[in-house]
């Protein structure tokens, strides 16, 4: 039977491509259904009005899939019928066509059992380079993500005091003043509180997908 699924991403950040790529790949596992290629780069100019340190086009991060990958792509998705995720379970058994995943729906719900699969999955198609620094950067004993290069009112994000308050309280149950590693999209001169902290630091590899 002629099935396929793909994943047509939302116009968003990479953590909810994400979201879409995952579900796609793990219902494609299980159905024993071939999953075609992932177009992850997305021209987006929202990013570039508000002056944000990421424009999120996502460009450099995956391993091309080859020329022949991207022609079937187009065949597909041009020959055979487009099934919508409403409508999986209704056509699965026998409908050939092109399953679509595109909606966020509950995130990563129900893909808690999956989590080896999409770990192993998305570190074979980012770029070796990305790989590598995966494997060789220690893990964060607390991370932190801060966002706010998206909102255009900053008085929109949560403020860095309460960041701030929350670390504290959290060093406080443990008693000790655990190193503190910052994620974020902002700027430097937005997280000057709290990079005041002492044992707190910033990791600005400029790479989301490393972040």
């Amino acid at each position: 039977m002629n099935k396929y699924s793909v994943a047509i991403l939302p116009r968003c950040g990479l953590a909810n491509k994400l979201f879409v790529w995952a579900r796609c790949l793990e219902w494609s596992r299980r159905n024993n259904v071939e999953m075609l290629p992932t177009l992850w780069s997305q021209l987006r100019i929202g990013p570039i009005i508000r002056g944000e340190k990421d424009f999120k086009f996502y460009t450099g991060l995956f391993v091309s899939s080859s020329i022949s990958s991207w022609i079937k792509w187009i065949t597909k998705m041009l020959c055979l019928k487009n099934i919508h995720e409403v409508e999986h379970a209704r056509f699965l058994d026998d409908s050939a066509g092109i399953y679509i995943f595109s909606e966020l729906r509950d995130h990563f719900k129900g893909l808690e059992d999956s989590r080896t699969l999409i770990l192993d999955e998305l570190l074979r198609i980012v770029k070796p380079e990305i790989r590598e620094i995966y494997f060789c950067t220690p893990s964060p004993v607390l991370g932190v993500h801060i966002r706010l290069g998206d909102f255009v009112n900053i008085q929109e994000a949560l403020s860095i005091h309460w960041y701030v308050e929350q670390i504290l309280f959290i060093r406080k149950i443990v008693s000790a003043e655990i190193p503190v590693t910052i994620f974020s999209d902002g700027h430097k001169n937005q997280l000057e509180e709290i990079l005041k902290i002492p044992n707190v630091s910033w990791f600005d590899s400029g790479n989301p997908l490393i972040d």
